[in-house]
């Protein structure tokens, strides 16, 4: 407990710099995901062959991946970008299935009620169908 007390400053500005590269691919992959998972969710025919492309990147082994992310964007080794990259790709792999999933989750009988109160399909996507997936979305954010 000692330590905790004498390093507190640098416990707090490496916590700072953990915010700092985790925060983007998170935002990144789920702006990235929203649309793959609603096309899935959408389009049947699109669902296994999406579901199925953002499983094979999440296969890609990070030590194989981020050596070569700096030849395709010609960024360095150790640059924060080839990180956020790598970790973007993972996150929409995760976030498109998990986006899928929670809009399939909603409930038929509010889709169909917001559809009967004049709701076209993107106004009920934004304000009824996202709404009422986000705690799903959520818990796949957790992984």
């Amino acid at each position: 407990m000692n330590w905790v007390a004498n390093n507190l400053d640098l416990i707090a500005q490496l916590s700072l710099e953990h915010l700092k590269l985790s925060i983007p691919p998170i935002l990144f992959g789920f702006l990235i995901a929203l649309p793959l998972g609603y096309l899935a969710f959408r389009f049947k025919l699109t669902r296994g062959l999406l579901l199925t492309l953002a499983g094979l990147l999440y296969t890609i082994p990070s030590l194989a991946l981020l050596p070569i992310l700096p030849t395709i964007f010609g960024t360095s080794f150790l640059s924060p970008l080839n990180l956020t990259i790598a970790l973007t790709i993972y996150a929409v792999a995760i976030m498109a299935r998990s986006i899928a999933d929670a809009l399939q989750s909603v409930d038929p009988g509010v889709r169909q009620a917001a559809t009967a109160m004049g709701y076209g399909s993107w106004r009920r996507f934004w304000t009824v169908e996202l709404p009422l997936a986000g705690p799903v979305i959520l818990a796949g954010l957790r992984v």
